[in-house]
């Protein structure tokens, strides 16, 4: 069977196209930093900071201002830049400096010195995004290993306007939780210890990163893959509604966090008749909080048969579609929204 027709007509890339129109196969992009915290106080040991780029070749290794990949609708890429290839180095830095302040741990030349070894600094995706950040922490005294840690964090959020935009936002969120990893793994005894400080002399550790209310309604947004209108919408928004009740969610308007559906449907055809005999849905799941930022998503695709329609008989194929979405892909929606991952996701 041969794909007939898009439901979805993919005519309009909005701010993917406008990420990608005139820009030499590369977009320009300025990550900023995460917010500082307060100095900690004087008296303890100071530790001296010393990031070494080593990230892999095509990840920003060859080409240093390289930091991830813009997609248009048909999967092809854009390269995302920074400004200066000592960017990607100065932004881990001051999340590392942030999260020992965070953590009561000065920061000036002098004494032990915190290697941080950069291996992923990388944001790609589709409509939604992934930032990336992992590295290596070494503490070291006179030359000598004393204490290390690996630490990764990422985050995603999606695309709804400026390319620019959502990249800064997206790396403005993993490089919080760098620096909160960073202040939790400072605190430590055995780095306290390594370090030559008490325990007790440590500033608490980070508070965990708070997802989404334990009580309360659930906002639902039912759109087409990149916001494109299209005939079969009407019927996806009832049958989401009708997943959420199922699920054993309450769903009111303008609520978060948000529950998120992102489809593409499309018809498919038998070469030899002609008529509709199948379809196709492929569906993005996810839960958003107030900022965008995405607590929680999954992906799953639905197929089904429609018994040789004439594709003339619109009505009628219509009635079929959505008495068969009905059963499949409803029933796939419920059973995430029932899911150890989504429930923890959302607090519930």
């Amino acid at each position: 069977m041969k794909r007939f027709a898009r439901l979805a007509a993919f005519s309009a890339f909005g701010p993917v196209l406008a990420a990608l129109a005139g820009c030499s196969g590369m977009y320009t992009t300025s990550i900023a930093t995460p917010a500082s915290v307060a100095a900690p106080p004087a008296g303890g040991p100071p530790v001296a900071i010393v990031v070494n780029d080593q990230r892999p070749p095509k990840e920003g290794g060859s080409d240093p201002k390289r930091v991830g990949t813009i997609r248009a609708l048909a999967g092809n890429g854009a390269g995302m830049r920074e400004e200066s290839p000592d960017a990607v180095r100065r932004l881990v830095e001051s999340a590392t400096a942030g999260g020992l302040a965070k953590a009561g741990i000065s920061v000036a030349p002098g004494g032990a010195m915190l290697e941080v070894g950069i291996r992923k600094f990388w944001m790609d995706g589709y409509s939604s995004y992934t930032a990336e950040l992992h590295g290596d922490l070494v503490l070291k005294k006179g030359g000598s290993e004393v204490w290390s840690k690996t630490v990764k964090v990422s985050a995603t959020g999606e695309q709804s306007g400026s390319s620019s935009a959502m990249f800064n936002t997206v790396w403005g969120w993993a490089l919080e939780r760098w620096r909160d990893r960073v202040a939790e793994a400072a605190s430590e005894p055995a780095f306290l210890a390594a370090l030559g400080v008490k325990a007790a002399a440590s500033a608490a550790p980070a508070p965990a990163e708070t997802t989404a209310a334990a009580e309360g309604p659930f906002g639902l947004s039912v759109a087409s893959e990149f916001n494109v209108d299209d005939r079969q919408k009407l019927t996806f928004e009832i049958k989401a509604r009708d997943a959420v009740k199922a699920a054993g969610l309450t769903e009111k308007r303008g609520a978060f966090p948000e529950i998120a559906v992102r489809y593409v449907s499309s018809y498919e055809k038998n070469s030899k008749t002609g008529n509709v005999n199948g379809y196709k849905v492929t569906t993005r799941l996810s839960l958003k909080n107030a900022s965008g930022r995405v607590l929680w998503e999954g992906s799953f695709v639905v197929k089904g048969t429609l018994g040789e329609l004439d594709p003339k008989n619109a009505n009628y194929l219509e009635a079929s579609f959505s008495s068969d979405v009905d059963y499949k892909w409803t029933t796939e929606v419920v059973r995430r929204l029932k899911s150890p991952e989504f429930r923890k996701a959302a607090g519930r």
